[in-house]
C-alpha cells in the first residue's frame, strides 16, 4: 500500500490535503487489522502496542513526504518528520525491559528501534488518596479509596521525602533525562532538592493501577522494576484525586465525598 500511496501523494505534488487523506486510508486499515488480530488473540498486550508504534511509523512517513522509510532505513534521519506526544498507562510508556513484566511494551520498543536519546519519558506515581476506576472490565467507573503504597516501593519513599521537604508533589528528574537535556538542570527548572542516586538505584515496587482497581489487598498491582531505567522524569503525586467521570458514564456508587484514609495505619490486613 505505500508504494501505491506515494504513487497517489506523488502525482498530487505531495498535496497536504492528499496527503492528509491517504494517511487517514492507510492508518484506518492498519486499525482494522490489528483489531481483528487483537480480539482473535484474547487481547493480546504485545499486539496493541506493536501497533501503536506501526501508528507512529506511518506518521513519520507521512510527515516526511514519503521520505522517512521506517526505522531500520538509512532515512530514519529525516529532519522534517515531526514528533509525537504519546499518551499512556505507565505500564505502556515505561520501560519494560527494566521491570518483571512478562510482556514487552510501547515505551521499551521505542528506546529499542529509536534510542535512548530519541525518546523521553514521563511517568507518574503515588502514595495514597481516591482513584476512579471499575472491578471488571466493560463497567461503569467507581470511586475507590486509594490503599497507600507499600513499604517496598517508590512511591513510599517519594511519600517519605514529601514528609521531609514538606511538599505535596515532586517532580523528579532521573540520570537519564538530565544527560538528554541541552541546558543545565538548574536553568531549565528549579531544583529544590536532591535524592541521592544510592536511595534508587535498588529495584523497588512499582504501582500500576490501570481501568480496573483490584484493591483487596495491597500487591495487586505491584510489579519490580528500576526507575532509574524505567523513564527520564517523574512525577510524583502524594496524595491523588480521583478524576470525576462524566454523569452520564458512572456508576450511582461514585462518591467523591468518601473519606480517604490510610488502610495500613488502620489496621488493615492484606494478603501479599
Amino acid at each position: 500500500f505505500l508504494s501505491t500511496s506515494y504513487q497517489v501523494i506523488f502525482h498530487n505534488n505531495f498535496n497536504p490535503e492528499i496527503t492528509a487523506l491517504i494517511h487517514n486510508i492507510d492508518q484506518n486499515f492498519l486499525n482494522l487489522q490489528s483489531a481483528l488480530k487483537y480480539f482473535n488473540n484474547d487481547c493480546d498486550w504485545d499486539i496493541r502496542d506493536k501497533h501503536w508504534f506501526k501508528s507512529i511509523e506511518k506518521y513519520f512517513y507521512y510527515k516526511s513526504n514519503c521520505k522517512y522509510l521506517g526505522h531500520d532505513q538509512h532515512q530514519n534521519d529525516v529532519d522534517n518528520k515531526g514528533k509525537i506526544i504519546l499518551w499512556a498507562h505507565n505500564s505502556h510508556v515505561c520501560n519494560a525491559d527494566f521491570t518483571n513484566y512478562a510482556h514487552s511494551n510501547i515505551g521499551a520498543i521505542l528506546k529499542n528501534q529509536y534510542g535512548q536519546n530519541k525518546v523521553f519519558t514521563v511517568c507518574f506515581d503515588s502514595y495514597k488518596g481516591s482513584v476512579t476506576a471499575t472491578r471488571n472490565r466493560n463497567e461503569l467507573p467507581k470511586f475507590f479509596i486509594l490503599k497507600s503504597n507499600v513499604k517496598e516501593s517508590y512511591g513510599k519513599l517519594f511519600h517519605q521525602k514529601c514528609k521531609i521537604w514538606n511538599e505535596n508533589n515532586l517532580m523528579i528528574f532521573l540520570q537519564n533525562g538530565i544527560n538528554k537535556m541541552t541546558l543545565p538542570l538548574n536553568e531549565i527548572y528549579k531544583t529544590q532538592y536532591i535524592i541521592p542516586i544510592k536511595e534508587i538505584k535498588t529495584k523497588r515496587k512499582i504501582r500500576d493501577i490501570g481501568v480496573c482497581y483490584y484493591d483487596q489487598h495491597l500487591y495487586s498491582h505491584c510489579s519490580n522494576g528500576n526507575v532509574l531505567q524505567l523513564a527520564d522524569v517523574l512525577i510524583f503525586v502524594n496524595k491523588s484525586n480521583a478524576l470525576e467521570p462524566f454523569n452520564c458514564d458512572k456508576d450511582m456508587s461514585w462518591d467523591k465525598n468518601k473519606k480517604v484514609y490510610d488502610a495500613v495505619e488502620k489496621g488493615n490486613n492484606f494478603r501479599k
